[in-house]
């Protein structure tokens, strides 16, 4: 995670598609939505089902609030859900993608 006063990137996915590699074989490649997040210097709380934890809050270029919440099952992995269409948005895919200009990430 980067330090944290430090911009970020994170991704939403939004569309899943079939490509060809120059192989032949096909792929099932995911497009992501990015965006980058900046931390307000803020926390709100957030209950895993196990405990309650204060996380950070970050904002978008158009002043939209993400909240910082930890998986369960992965202790080091974070994701961001947006607030008002409570949208999730990751910090790396694991998987082959592009973003939504079908630059490859």
């Amino acid at each position: 995670m980067a330090a944290s006063g430090e911009p970020r990137k994170v991704y939403c996915k939004v569309d899943r598609r079939a490509e060809f590699c120059e192989l032949g074989q096909k792929h099932e490649v995911e497009v992501y939505a990015v965006k980058v997040i900046t931390p307000t210097g803020e926390t709100r709380p957030y209950d895993n089902g196990y405990d309650v934890h204060e996380m950070p809050l970050f904002t978008d270029a158009q002043g939209r609030v993400y909240h910082a919440h930890l998986e369960i099952d992965f202790h080091a992995s974070t994701y961001y859900v947006r607030d008002g269409d409570k949208k999730h948005f990751v910090s790396r895919s694991r998987k082959p993608a592009r973003d939504t200009l079908g630059r490859l990430l």
